[in-house]
């Protein structure tokens, strides 16, 4: 008889299942089994196919209870290492493997349907996010969020909070979307986060004050990176009376050699010094849009105070609240006042991007200040 040892220091090569086989106990085994399961060792990473066929003639030598069990544990062996995850769960199956391990296997071989099966029959918050993961790959969306509500209220994690939060968005369910990014960034308020809570807002039509507002938030959180999101934002900036705001952010861009971005400077310098000339007669005014326009102009030139006081004058119309809040808040923000500007994106009435947009950085200011 040959005594054979297997070694598993390498088995798995993925992570969702690494470690779930137990390396085989030392064997005494004949020496058929013995040279084709070292065959079979030797030639799983190279040669699945052949590692395989060594395996058959394994199976076909063994006769004690041992030399089976050796057998198999190398047929997972060899399934494992050539990358034949639903072999391998088959396999695994025919051990009597936990059910755990069988879902782990059946995940990484993209067989998510029988994936959660076993998972399911496991329990635990391994196998319940594995469940989950499989519902949401199946794109059964209710499974899957009723998953992830549960290992949300179980355990908090971002993961968790992140792929709740898309599942939400994915069943239109804003509001629980809403509140599950909000909870997101509460734990974490990283960049990555933010683009997950802000790129979908993104995408939503709204008017350019408002837009502006969330590039704005974009550039704060460190989500504006794209040539073509610098030259949105620019857009937005130029034609809503904050040229000089226009012209900072292309500046920092690090895009001033593009043509398209060159462009927008000299246009952002061309609109520089008619907006100065125009804010004395747009802050005479008493129309709202003429105030909006010249507190826009005053903010984008660092003039704070001027800004607010533009922006509070706007607000004696009542149209003008949703806008006007909106930059009241973002100015008293860039003048070092947050607690007044937390209550200006409070008093934006609801229903409305401008909103969403002020909740947002209603978010960003409690969570930064």
């Amino acid at each position: 008889m040959t005594k054979l040892t297997v070694s598993f220091s390498r088995l798995l090569a993925t992570a969702a299942i690494s470690a779930i086989i137990a390396a085989p106990a030392s064997a005494k085994v004949n020496p058929t089994v013995g040279k084709a399961l070292q065959q079979a060792q030797r030639l799983a990473r190279s040669n699945a196919s052949a590692a395989v066929a060594q395996i058959q003639i394994a199976r076909g030598a063994a006769s004690t209870g041992e030399e089976k069990q050796t057998v198999a544990k190398m047929a997972a062996y060899v399934y494992s290492a050539s990358g034949q995850y639903s072999k391998l769960a088959d396999e695994l199956k025919s051990q009597g493997a936990p059910s755990l391990t069988i879902a782990k296997a059946y995940y990484a071989g993209g067989s998510y349907a029988n994936a959660a099966e076993f998972a399911n029959k496991s329990g635990g918050e391994e196998a319940s996010k594995i469940a989950a993961q499989s519902y949401m790959k199946l794109g059964e969306t209710s499974k899957a969020l009723a998953g992830y509500k549960k290992l949300v209220a179980a355990n908090p994690k971002s993961e968790y909070l992140a792929n709740l939060a898309s599942l939400e968005y994915k069943a239109g369910d804003k509001a629980g979307y809403q509140q599950t990014l909000e909870k997101l960034i509460r734990q974490d308020p990283s960049p990555a986060n933010w683009k997950l809570l802000l790129g979908n807002l993104k995408l939503q039509p709204m008017a350019d004050p408002a837009k502006l507002g969330l590039f704005m938030l974009l550039a704060e959180t460190k989500n504006l990176n794209d040539s073509l999101d610098y030259q949105e934002f620019a857009k937005l900036a130029i034609v809503t009376g904050a040229p000089a705001l226009a012209k900072s952010a292309l500046e920092s861009s690090g895009k001033t050699a593009e043509p398209p971005i060159q462009s927008l400077i000299k246009s952002a310098d061309t609109r520089l010094a008619s907006s100065v000339a125009a804010v004395g007669n747009l802050s005479a005014s008493t129309a709202a849009p003429d105030n909006m326009k010249a507190g826009r102009t005053l903010f984008s030139n660092g003039n704070y105070p001027g800004a607010i006081a533009q922006f509070e004058k706007a607000l004696k119309d009542t149209k003008a609240a949703s806008e006007g809040n909106l930059w009241l808040g973002l100015a008293q923000l860039r003048a070092g006042n947050a607690t007044a500007a937390t209550a200006a994106f409070k008093s934006i009435p609801g229903g409305s991007t401008y909103a969403d947009v002020g909740g947002l950085w209603k978010l960003y200011t409690t969570t930064k200040h």
